[in-house]
């Protein structure tokens, strides 16, 4: 069997989606159906839950198959995008802000999709806490659907917000729950791979440690 890396270099228009840590299920048949090429490729391991992809796939008729490895458990599966279906619903959660109560929205496929998540909340309190002035360029890393962008935006009107997110659905729903503010810019990103242009006052993240 080739390995995962020399397949993708030798077929470089098929679309590649890596499962990442944390990330759930629904997610993942979410990017494969937004999708619209004739096959894309996936890369899973064991330990994210590899076995349960493909017992899915099995079961609900997906054309795939495995057609490449890397050491010591991930696999390159190839997939027809097409035999894929997943019914999307609209979700939301409600975040307080002082005594303002905004409902953000989000969807089945991101994490805690119908409350906000414990991280998210000690960080608010914790600003809340500190009775913090953050002030100038800000940036977050991590911001899912915009929980704590949100926050961040309503409460201090003298930053400018930059949101890295490498998963597209979140960034999608952050999008909208943020349009109302002119004085942010969202990425769609691996901050971890990007080539910053800008120094930052204050660094804010969540990791998805769930």
């Amino acid at each position: 069997m080739k390995t995962i890396k020399r397949i993708i270099a030798e077929n470089p228009n098929v679309p590649v989606i890596e499962q990442l840590y944390g990330q759930n299920l629904d997610n993942i048949l979410q990017q494969i159906t937004q999708s619209q090429a004739e096959k894309i490729y996936l890369i899973s391991q064991k330990q994210l839950g590899l076995k349960r992809i493909l017992k899915f796939f099995k079961s609900n008729q997906v054309e795939f198959k495995i057609i490449g490895k890397k050491y010591p458990d991930f696999r390159l599966i190839e997939l027809n995008p097409q035999t894929v279906k997943l019914e999307i619903t609209e979700q939301s959660v409600t975040l307080k802000v002082g005594e303002t109560a905004k409902t953000l929205k989000t969807s089945n496929s991101i994490f805690s999709k119908n409350k906000i998540d414990p991280g998210s909340q000690k960080c608010m309190e914790y600003i809340d806490d500190k009775k913090l002035q953050i002030k100038g360029q800000v940036l977050e890393i991590g911001s899912g659907y915009g929980a704590i962008s949100y926050y961040l935006l309503s409460k201090y009107q003298e930053i400018f917000l930059d949101t890295y997110e490498i998963d597209q659905v979140s960034v999608a729903n952050c999008k909208d729950n943020l349009k109302e503010f002119q004085n942010k810019k969202i990425h769609l990103e691996n901050f971890f791979k990007s080539k910053l242009s800008k120094k930052f006052d204050y660094l804010i993240a969540n990791p998805p440690l769930h």
